[in-house]
């Protein structure tokens, strides 16, 4: 399972995206849940049950900071 972040690097809003792949659904789920939003960690009453209604009702968006390059996930229903 990947993890794809967009890095707006370039002048021109040219985007790089980068995976972050996890060997199994378990390192997958832990690493998801460590770069999620602490403030999205509070909302949510099921981890497994996000991750598996991604691309249906849900996305998550990972952005990176610019300044640091830590890497910070948020979720949003539609």
């Amino acid at each position: 399972m990947n993890i794809y972040v967009c890095d707006y690097t370039d002048s021109e809003g040219i985007n790089t995206i980068i995976a972050i792949q996890q060997e199994s659904h378990e390192e997958y789920i832990d690493y998801f849940k460590e770069l999620l939003d602490k403030k999205m960690i509070e909302r949510i009453d099921d981890i497994e049950t996000l991750i598996e209604d991604l691309g249906y009702d849900s996305v998550a968006y990972a952005f990176r900071c610019i300044c640091c390059n830590k890497v910070t996930i948020v979720c949003q229903n539609y």
